[in-house]
């Protein structure tokens, strides 16, 4: 922190701003953006297309991540029109807590607790649950093992799984390199016990760093030589490299965190290190021109992806629309999505540890949607919610194959039965198509969803409902001002465009 006040340009205006415009202060105090100076990043034009619009190619004979697509007899869970589709198992926010101790203190004043080191409950208290709490507590290897279980008996036709990060818990306070690689690594043998043959394409979450949501940019060579990350990165890279076997990723997963996978002929996931756009990344006080030169890394790939006729995922721990994300990074990633949009058919993201959808808009045309960004609910607990996984499904391997998403559904499990009762059944959430009246999940339908909510309250307290896991302690709890916050982060996400909602900042 010293080394970044002391040879940092950012002043004590940015930094006020850092901190109280991101997810932590929904309503922002103050009408500050984080800006230093205006940069952007080189993004190529489009090929002028033939008379049709369209251009075509044929994707190379290559390996497919993927050994065999299930076949699948017809299901009263998901229906392609009888045209092949990939389940894909979302998993995000894991936090799992080797320390988690039954019967232990939920309320011990430390940022985490239901830990050994937590104390007793007080007279007339709770103590812990055996399978996690709705306090301020991470995950129970009992409790990680049950979804998993779960996950395994009733959806045995995954073909890939999303891992996008926060394997560790939350006591930062006692976190070291030794602690945070013996986490990573048992959550990554617990994948690979209950999925063995399943291909998992991961992403780095802001937990795994030590210091925690410490990234300082690599092309640096001197903040580099004091502070690099690479212990992380090639931790990381070689746990990647053990969940696809059969493909080597790309070098730059020992850069910057970053890298891309070809999973099926014509179909790529890019999974991108967004801790570097993270509001509480200190080092972006010192370098916030691109840190970590992913944008640029990304625009590469996207390039390539698009002479090839590939269609490509974006996977990344923080969406680049969230609040956590810095303004002109978010800026810039939605000048590459406008610019892609026909390339990038999928983005998936974590850290919220809520449900959200925030739409990626035209920047040229900034009625004009362009891009879904998926917001999966967390596993853990934490805080004072109810555990969860989602599954979506995407077009499949056909001639016509667009790989949009198709559709999700999530899972969860209610704490309080749980505990009381034992009753440990994971139950459908809902189906994203089904109980939001969505015709397909496509830009545009998500951006009329967005006029609906604000037309229904009730519809947009059901979206409230659905974000917070039906937890017992916030499912009810949405006013009329929590029912705008929804509503206004979906559609105006990035600051650097026009407002869509009125009397918005």
């Amino acid at each position: 922190m010293e080394y970044v006040i002391r040879r940092g340009r950012a002043n004590h205006v940015q930094l006020c701003a850092l901190i109280f415009t991101s997810s932590y202060f929904p309503t922002p105090p103050c009408g500050l953006q984080f800006q230093d100076k205006d940069w952007s990043v080189d993004i190529p034009v489009p090929i002028p297309t033939g008379p049709t619009g369209l251009r075509k190619h044929v994707a190379p004979k290559v390996s497919s991540v993927i050994p065999v697509e299930h076949r699948r007899a017809k299901s009263t869970e998901f229906s392609n029109e009888g045209r092949p589709y990939l389940k894909v198992l979302h998993l995000a926010d894991l936090h799992y807590d080797p320390s988690y101790r039954e019967g232990s203190s939920t309320k011990c004043g430390a940022p985490i607790c239901c830990q050994a080191q937590s104390g007793s409950p007080m007279t007339g208290e709770a103590g812990a649950g055996r399978w996690g709490d709705y306090g301020p507590c991470d995950s129970p290897e009992i409790l990680v093992r049950n979804m998993l279980e779960d996950i395994r008996r009733r959806h045995s036709d995954i073909d890939y799984i999303i891992y996008t990060g926060d394997s560790v818990a939350h006591d930062l306070w006692k976190l070291s390199r030794e602690k945070n690689t013996k986490v990573i690594n048992k959550v990554g043998e617990l994948l690979k016990e209950y999925f063995p043959y399943t291909p998992i394409v991961g992403a780095l979450g802001n937990h795994e760093s030590f210091p925690r949501d410490s990234f300082p940019p690599p092309e640096d060579a001197t903040v580099n030589r004091k502070f690099s990350n690479l212990w992380l990165y090639n931790l990381m890279a070689d746990q990647w490299q053990s969940f696809l076997p059969n493909v080597n990723i790309s070098t730059e997963a020992r850069i910057s965190g970053s890298y891309s996978v070809l999973i099926q002929p014509g179909f790529r996931i890019i999974s991108l290190n967004t801790n570097f756009c993270y509001k509480f990344n200190w080092w972006i006080m010192y370098k916030n021109n691109d840190p970590g030169n992913v944008l640029r890394w990304l625009v590469r790939e996207l390039q390539k992806a698009e002479d090839k006729g590939e269609y490509v995922h974006i996977i990344a721990h923080i969406a680049p629309l969230y609040a956590d994300c810095y303004e002109q990074w978010r800026y810039q990633f939605s000048r590459i999505v406008s610019r892609f949009s026909g390339t990038i058919r999928g983005q998936f993201y974590g850290h919220s540890h809520m449900t959200e959808v925030l739409l990626n808009y035209d920047v040229n045309d900034p009625k004009r949607p362009v891009g879904v960004q998926y917001l999966t609910p967390s596993n853990t607990p934490y805080h004072r919610l109810n555990p969860s996984y989602t599954l979506f499904y995407v077009d499949g391997s056909h001639p016509d194959s667009t790989r949009a998403v198709l559709d999700s559904n999530t899972y969860f499990l209610n704490l309080t039965a749980a505990n009381a009762h034992d009753d440990v059944t994971w139950h459908l959430l809902y189906s994203a198509r089904r109980d939001l009246s969505l015709r397909t999940l496509e830009a545009p339908d998500w951006h009329d969803l967005v006029r609906r909510m604000d037309k229904d309250p009730e519809l947009t307290r059901k979206f409230h409902a659905f974000a917070v896991k039906m937890s017992d302690v916030l499912k009810d709890e949405c006013d009329k001002s929590c029912r705008r916050v929804i509503v206004c982060n979906m559609v105006e996400s990035d600051r650097f465009l026009p407002r869509k909602c009125k009397n918005s900042r």
